[in-house]
């Protein structure tokens, strides 16, 4: 069903705001709006407060739109890296302008609206509540929630389409973006690798020293502290919790169904809008004509009737479930009278479940156990022990040993790392207690840091040792590389430099090349756009910024070698097709409306004003304590 739904989502309106608003909200970005502020919410726009409910629900929506744009299931983590939070944010401040406006839309054409849609239909191209409840599931609402977001995404397209609707881009423009993007240059290019530089004479005291002195912040130590943290957490807890053997079968037979995988079945489902049509096809196939010609005679594809191989939860009505997993391997159902349709279901290949041995899964189970159980014990002892130790005057490390946990000691710098240069790492949330630390100070007494449910960190800031020059004498052999390193990029670009300049003075880059010990080599004509391993795009750009016969160098991609280039042939662009003047028309006509856009939300955000509850927003975020 999925996959219907994901062919479906060209007819989303997602394009709209998710294409234009979020790049042109992430242009003034979440940041400069971050406010501390009390209540209950979690932004204000335009005086109108949006509950942490509300806009989770927003998000969820969003975030089951992304998902089926892009054919797979993308976590909140990724979302927002891909800028959906600017997105309901951007949605929220073109909701304002509506309100403003009095622009409205009721529930009765919404409804009708999505009874129209054909993301909701079934294969018979008419509204199918089936379909529809499974997009309310993976949306993350219930079927009144769909209704609700669905009204308001109508009345900010009303806004959002008009703002976009400029006029299409003029034929001049189009012409010459086809002259832009059609021409094509061929070059011819040798590669200088860094030991074509030559020997590095070996640098003296002096030489080093004036290096050292220009690069001393590149050599310089961090700021390190030392920091006692008394580590809580289900993973250092549960070790010391003792579960029997006992208890670990219990677990088991109680749950002996989810260790493992369960019955799978290759089902083919033929759906009819009634029962008749059904009757008919049924009488057909006991007649020996085959499952798929039966199909194709209803007007249904091998994409409509293949549910592929699933568990029986996979198939939502129950009793196209249990007719599925009833059939033997091959076997064709009768008409099957669900709750949704009338059905015949084949199934071409069963999977047994497979159930993993006790003795397979005993680790894990008494694992799992150990780790609940200290997580109920950190919640209900451990986390009040320390706190009222520490109330009562006593260190860390005695409130800890009290506590039963370990204090640990630890040197770092503001990026995680020990005095090796190596990271350190104590814990998953190790970065939460790092910077706790370092926004800290010696003998101030912090709150723990929340791990959610991974537990607690207490941290006490021991000695700060300040960031500082590393001498000479401590760096000198770092430095030696680096210099001759150094060096020997100034030889190889000294040595490109030279050969770029006979080129443009008419030399054969073949001669060149051959004179330099290295193959010259040539590449298929490129455009503005090539994308090439072999090629750095700062060589691309390079490459249109001279006439022909022009010669360049640039750094590899490693930064070391050199390469060494002349543009052979400039070949304009084809005369523009009329299926490219159509593309480009589009592509242009995008770029424009993307501007008017980054205007539109911009002036909202003037007029309207967005607050952020920092707090809050962290907090749906999952960076704050819940």
């Amino acid at each position: 069903m999925l996959e219907a739904l994901r062919n479906s989502v060209g007819s989303f309106a997602v394009k709209i705001l998710l294409g234009l608003l979020i790049l042109s909200f992430a242009a003034w970005g979440v940041g400069d709006m971050l406010r501390n502020f009390g209540g209950n919410a979690v932004v204000t726009v335009g005086g109108v407060d949006i509950t942490p409910q509300d806009y989770q629900r927003r998000f969820s929506r969003a975030l089951g739109q992304l998902s089926l744009q892009f054919r797979q299931r993308i976590s909140p983590a990724v979302g927002r890296s891909l800028g959906l939070d600017q997105r309901v944010l951007a949605e929220l401040l073109v909701e304002a302008h509506a309100r403003k406006l009095g622009l409205g839309y009721s529930e009765e054409a919404t409804i009708a609206d999505i009874h129209g849609s054909p993301l909701f239909a079934g294969a018979d191209g008419s509204f199918n509540p089936a379909t529809f409840r499974e997009i309310a599931q993976f949306l993350g609402l219930n079927e009144q929630g769909v209704v609700h977001y669905e009204r308001l995404e109508t009345i900010r397209n009303q806004l959002v389409t008009t703002i976009a609707s400029g006029e299409a881009a003029p034929a001049v423009l189009i012409d010459a973006f086809n002259r832009y993007q059609g021409e094509k240059r061929r070059i011819e290019y040798f590669v200088l690798p860094i030991e074509k530089a030559g020997t590095v004479a070996e640098p003296d005291e002096a030489a080093l020293k004036q290096y050292y002195e220009g690069h001393k912040t590149d050599y310089a130590a961090p700021e390190y502290r030392t920091i006692h943290v008394a580590l809580a957490t289900p993973q250092t807890v549960g070790p010391s919790i003792e579960v029997s053997d006992e208890e670990v079968k219990a677990f088991y037979e109680t749950n002996k169904a989810s260790f493992g995988t369960p019955e799978r079945r290759h089902v083919l489902q033929l759906t009819f809008p009634d029962k008749a049509a059904a009757d008919a096809a049924s009488a057909e196939l006991a007649a020996g004509k085959d499952f798929m010609e039966v199909a194709k005679a209803a007007g249904r594809t091998e994409a409509d009737v293949d549910r592929g191989l699933i568990s029986r939860d996979k198939l939502l009505d129950p009793a196209v479930a249990e007719a599925a997993f009833s059939l033997k391997k091959d076997e064709v159902s009768k008409p099957v009278e669900g709750s949704l349709s009338t059905s015949i279901v084949k199934v071409t290949e069963i999977e047994p479940a497979v159930t993993k041995t006790l003795d397979e899964v005993k680790d894990s189970i008494r694992t799992n156990l150990q780790q609940d159980r200290a997580g109920r014990r950190i919640q209900d002892e451990i986390y009040k022990a320390i706190e009222d130790a520490r109330a009562g005057g006593a260190s860390l490390k005695d409130a800890a040993t009290a506590a039963g946990i370990e204090q640990l000691d630890i040197t770092v710098d503001a990026a995680g790392k020990g005095e090796d240069g190596k990271p350190v790492q104590v814990a998953a949330d190790f970065p939460q207690i790092v910077k706790s630390a370092f926004e800290s100070d010696v003998g101030l007494e912090t709150d723990p840091v929340d791990l959610g449910r991974r537990g607690y960190a207490w941290i006490e800031v021991a000695a700060v040792a300040p960031a500082h020059d590393r001498p000479f004498d401590e760096v000198k052999d770092e430095i030696k590389t680096a210099y001759v390193a150094a060096e020997q990029r100034k030889s190889i670009l000294k040595l490109a430099q030279d050969l770029t300049k006979r080129a443009n003075e008419g030399a054969s880059l073949k001669e060149l090349a051959t004179g330099a010990g290295v193959e010259l080599q040539s590449a298929e004509p490129i455009t503005r756009t090539t994308k090439s391993e072999a090629l750095p795009p700062q060589l691309i750009n390079f490459v249109f910024a001279l006439a022909a016969d022009g010669a360049g160098t640039v750094a590899t991609e490693d930064g070391n070698g050199r390469i060494v280039f002349k543009v052979t042939e400039i070949i304009p662009a084809e005369p523009i097709t009329d299926e490219a003047r159509k593309s480009y028309a589009s592509e242009l006509r995008q770029q424009i409306d993307g501007d008017l856009s980054a205007q539109y939300v911009g002036a909202l955000q003037a007029e309207y004003g967005l607050s952020i509850n920092d707090e809050a927003f962290r907090r749906l975020a999952g960076e704050a304590r819940q």
